[in-house]
């Protein structure tokens, strides 16, 4: 797990609302505090769906559920405060284990997770890992953690690791 406080926060908010760099990010969770507190689950409702259209994946996509989040913050009053979960698919985490080299299988873990949030005026990014099993093998949680801080970086996001 690592943590990074994002120092131009214009910046990665818009990329983050508006624009199309966090589409790729499966959404787990938010949560939105304007006027009053909006929470999303992000899991997907399958029973919503036809049999046809039923989604395989666990969680929304980010660039189904931004529109909407947009919509609530858009105006000249800045959010007292915004939490989003972000996950990656499973196919994802695959090339992650593949990528890694770790001795974990994609059956050994239940997630990765980025968790970006804004409160008191301070924009931090998060990462962590989830497993299903014990391990002492920390090398998917480091390269994950690596993987961020290297969006981060590509993206001209200004961010110092705590």
């Amino acid at each position: 797990m690592r943590s990074f406080t994002v120092k131009n926060i214009r910046e990665l908010t818009s990329q983050l609302f508006v624009h199309e760099l966090f589409d790729r990010f499966l959404l787990c969770e938010a949560e939105l505090v304007t006027f009053q507190t909006y929470s999303v689950n992000g899991r997907v409702k399958k029973e919503y769906y036809t049999q046809e259209e039923q989604p395989q994946r666990e969680f929304s996509l980010w660039s189904q559920t931004r529109p909407f989040l947009l919509s609530l913050i858009k105006g000249r009053t800045t959010p007292l405060s915004f939490k989003l979960v972000f996950t990656i698919s499973r196919s994802g985490i695959q090339e992650l284990v593949t990528s890694s080299g770790t001795s974990l299988s994609c059956d050994d873990i239940d997630g990765v997770y980025m968790t970006v949030s804004f409160k008191d005026g301070r924009l931090q990014v998060v990462t962590g890992t989830s497993l299903k099993i014990f391990s002492m093998d920390k090398t998917l949680e480091r390269y994950w953690d690596q993987k961020i801080e290297g969006f981060l970086a590509a993206n001209d996001f200004e961010a110092a690791a705590e």
